[in-house]
């Protein structure tokens, strides 16, 4: 492990220049603070001695990140999910629970909670942390504050120089995203010129009217040039930073109506579930700008391309799911409460023809839907069904995965749980262990 993922913010700086050099180490001792050191050296002992006990590197839900009586409902279900996650072992399972963590982590920020964010952070052990400090930045540049965006993005880059290759460029974007939001085109361009081709578009596709630089048209035609290369991944994201424009220009009809040409007309190479989600993008913007009409006619094209394909269960449901609640949302709540229920259906016939490990994240979408649709006694009901098929893996590792993605859905849409899933919740924590 290297000495990022070894030591804690508090005591890399001093102690990058002393850990492997004795001497240096003992200069620094007689030179600086020493409150200061013992507090640092503490901190990575601490955290060392975490790292060794009993292959769970965290702490259990009774210490750390367990919830207490003053928490509330979204307090709990947060602290929950990322103490589940950090019980992935670190070795061999950083990858993925580092990628649980961080999901954690966006999910606080998306329902405000910047102070979680901050506790959770860090807890993860791998270049995942330089990213959700560059997603520290983005929440606060977003909120135009610049001087605690400024000081989560050199945090991001400190991380970034010591990292290589795509995961250098993936906090890259994000720290060109807070640069645009900052106002700052040239150091955002500055950073896109460094990206491979695929990851053309992904800066756009997070800050896009937020460049007082750059027009709407000038920030098309960059996207029209990612569209151009032909590069799968660029085209992709391109699209959904279209996605973006149209959503924030709705009101203005000429540049709405050319967004969606473009984006149809550029989706060719696309796959076709692809394209599905963009149009639900579009649908969700005519929704949130109550235009119920081109909402239901997006949603008509939505069904028509679902209707044409033979998809696997576990790809219809979610698709499904969403395209119901944006029925709802449109006014035909009726309606879409029955294509839940048919959906719902034809997950229970269709059960065990789903492999285990997608059972979790078929449900939780239709969990969301049931439950923004208003109908919380099914939307609990298909929850419990989730976490229950979670733990038929015998394996730990994708079961925690599941179990944290169940508490990050529940906080994220507001879900009040009653005394008998808080107790199959921290029941089915419990389990977790070897093997993993």
């Amino acid at each position: 492990m290297d000495n990022q993922n070894k030591l804690t913010s508090a005591g890399r700086v001093f102690f990058d220049s002393g850990l492997n050099d004795p001497e240096t180490f003992m200069s620094n001792i007689l030179k600086k603070n020493f409150v200061f050191i013992f507090v640092s050296l503490f901190l990575i002992l601490a955290q060392e001695k975490s790292a060794a006990d009993a292959g769970d590197p965290a702490e259990s839900l009774q210490q750390k990140y367990s919830a207490d009586a003053s928490d509330d409902c979204n307090e709990k279900l947060l602290k929950t999910a990322f103490d589940v996650a950090s019980k992935i072992p670190v070795d061999p399972h950083i990858k993925d629970r580092s990628k649980a963590q961080q999901k954690v982590v966006g999910t606080c920020l998306l329902l405000d909670r910047p102070h979680l964010a901050v506790k959770f952070i860090e807890g993860i052990k791998n270049w995942r942390q330089g990213l959700c400090y560059a997603e520290m930045g983005l929440y606060y540049a977003k909120r135009h504050n610049e001087l605690k965006a400024k000081k989560w993005l050199g945090m991001a880059d400190m991380v970034a120089n010591e990292v290589e290759d795509w995961r250098k460029n993936r906090i890259n974007i994000k720290v060109a995203q807070i640069y645009s939001w900052l106002g700052k085109a040239g150091e955002a361009d500055r950073i896109e010129s460094t990206l491979e081709a695929g990851e053309k578009g992904l800066i756009e596709s997070g800050t896009i009217t937020s460049n007082p630089n750059k027009t709407i048209e000038e920030q098309m035609h960059e996207l029209d040039e990612h569209i151009a290369t032909g590069n799968f991944d660029a085209v992709k994201n391109s699209l959904f930073a279209y996605a973006n424009i149209y959503r924030e220009k709705y009101a203005d009809t000429d540049i709405r109506s050319k967004v969606e040409e473009k984006i149809k007309f550029s989706w060719k190479p696309i796959p076709v579930f692809i394209r599905i989600e963009l149009l639900c993008e579009l649908a969700e913007a005519a929704v949130d700008n109550e235009d119920e009409q081109k909402a239901m006619d997006l949603l008509k094209e939505i069904q028509q391309l679902l209707d044409a394909y033979d998809w696997p269960v576990r790809h219809l449901i979610p698709m499904g799911a969403r395209t119901a609640l944006l029925r709802a949302k449109a006014g035909n709540n009726a309606n879409a409460v029955s294509k839940a229920d048919t959906l719902l259906k034809l997950y229970e016939d269709k059960e065990s023809s789903i492999v285990d490990i997608y059972k979790a994240e078929t449900l939780i979408p239709l969990a969301e839907a049931y439950h923004s649709m208003g109908q919380d006694g099914r939307s609990l009901s298909v929850y419990r069904k989730a976490l229950l098929a979670a733990f038929e893996n015998p394996n730990s590792r994708p079961r925690a995965e599941d179990l944290s993605a169940i508490c990050c859905s529940m906080a994220l849409n507001g879900i009040e749980l009653d005394k008998e899933l808080w107790g199959l919740i921290f029941e089915l924590s419990n389990e977790l262990g070897q093997p993993w």
